[in-house]
């Protein structure tokens, strides 16, 4: 039958058949006739559509196979990491002290992009239909180890993503090179221009993101959220699972924000904020929609208040987070509750980041730093990135988490990736029923709605 009403609308057949069934009590002759017609049509009609059905699995099946021939399964052989992962603590205490002889010269292997883009595992063509059609910004600020550099840019690459990296005015030579080679055979991956030299705690760190920012905006008009990191970082999650909790989050922002006494130091001697902006202290990582993005660059408020923030300290920990908690202003995305008052229970999904204690690598401006013993934590965890890696720090660290991506990843190929996630931990962010609408919304029937 589902043939037939491809033929004909299912009610129209419907209605032939009782004007037929009418003339079939007056002529047995024609009814005759009829039924087998109509049996004819229905086998028919059946047959076309399994046979296309049959046709479209076999494609398919083709298409994972080239897929997964792409992204061969990876297995690391120094340790198990499924071990380490499991909190195995002989097979922690030997992965300390792994040394990784690997030595790979990227400049000589970006000579020839395709053999690069091979060797190295990059997903190059599209997974699924759900995130080519959410394709999404990333913009990197790196100033040293390209080749760990390179390794998150592997695992986050999509050929429908767009990738920002702003190489430091200050890094060596040989960064810039590897940099530049890396982003000469990738279309959608490009150095930002006019680099800057950025220093810690400064307004050069916004500088630099908003540098970024605006070449991402002038490069394509397609992506939906921006993704802003460091070269120090990791996913936790694949494409496929960000792309889904983004689709979740509905046009609102993911910006941690907090009103502690202590923050209010950083500014003091310079109030009042222009523009009645609500001033927060929070972290310089976030999930930004594009439409907010837009206004962090081009409001007159926005502006004006990143401009009194350059007389105050640690800037990058205040801009984003004030204006996405000043529900006032009506920046798109922006939270309309009220933030939390400390860091603890606040349900922050763009980092998994360790502070001050339990950090099994070691302590670096009171961030931890991660080693092998913190990796069982993290598959665990509802975070979509990890922060933060050093490359020579107890290797199999990232060796290891890139393992795991790797083969997750392979998981969306098949299918198999979309039972991953615990999707009600998602649906229950608050900023998802509570923000300003950036245009992104959609209700179930995918029409456009109002948040409350």
């Amino acid at each position: 039958m589902a043939g037939m009403c491809q033929l004909l609308r299912c009610g129209d057949l419907i209605h032939v058949i009782r004007v037929v069934c009418q003339k079939c009590k007056k002529n047995r002759k024609y009814g005759v006739f009829f039924v087998f017609a109509l049996t004819t049509g229905i086998s028919f009609g059946y047959f076309m559509s399994t046979h296309r059905l049959s046709d479209e699995r076999i494609m398919r099946n083709k298409e994972i196979t080239h897929l997964l021939e792409m992204l061969p399964v990876l297995s690391t052989t120094e340790e198990s990491c499924g071990e380490i992962f499991s909190n195995n603590t002989e097979a922690i205490k030997r992965a300390r002290n792994t040394i990784i002889n690997e030595s790979i010269d990227l400049l000589a292997i970006t000579n020839n992009c395709q053999e690069f883009k091979g060797r190295r595992g990059y997903v190059t063509e599209t997974i699924s239909s759900v995130e080519e059609d959410f394709p999404l910004a990333y913009s990197i600020l790196m100033y040293k180890d390209p080749e760990q550099v390179e390794r998150l840019l592997r695992a986050i690459y999509r050929p429908h993503n767009i990738h920002c990296i702003h190489v430091d005015a200050s890094s060596e030579e040989r960064t810039n090179a590897i940099m530049l080679a890396i982003s000469n055979c990738l279309d959608n991956v490009f150095l930002a221009s006019k680099p800057i030299n950025v220093q810690w705690g400064s307004f050069s760190v916004v500088d630099a993101e908003l540098l970024c920012m605006k070449q991402l905006l002038q490069r394509s008009r397609k992506w939906k959220y921006l993704i802003n990191l460091t070269g120090q970082e990791f996913p936790l999650k694949t494409n496929l699972d960000i792309v889904r909790i983004l689709k979740v989050m509905n046009g609102s922002n993911m910006v941690s924000a907090s009103t502690q006494p202590l923050d209010v130091t950083r500014w003091r001697s310079h109030l009042p904020a222009p523009g009645n902006v609500s001033l927060h202290k929070g972290s310089t990582h976030a999930l930004l929609t594009r439409a907010f993005v837009q206004y962090l660059l081009y409001n007159k408020t926005a502006k004006d208040f990143a401009r009194w923030l350059r007389k105050t300290n640690f800037p990058d920990e205040s801009l984003v987070p004030s204006l996405n908690h000043s529900p006032q202003l009506q920046v798109p995305g922006a939270y309309t509750g009220v933030p939390k008052t400390g860091v603890d229970g606040y349900r922050f999904i763009a980092r998994f980041k360790i502070w001050y204690r339990a950090c099994n690598g070691k302590l670096v401006r009171n961030v931890c730093v991660f080693g092998v013993g913190d990796l069982p934590k993290m598959p665990r965890s509802h975070h979509l990135f990890a922060n933060k890696f050093y490359f020579n720090l107890e290797p199999m660290t990232l060796r290891c988490l890139e393992e795991l991506h790797y083969n997750k990843t392979r998981e969306d190929i098949t299918g198999a990736g979309f039972s991953r996630l615990n999707m009600t931990f998602y649906n229950n962010l608050p900023n998802i029923k509570r923000h300003i609408p950036s245009g992104l919304e959609t209700s179930d029937e995918g029409r456009t709605r109002k948040t409350s």
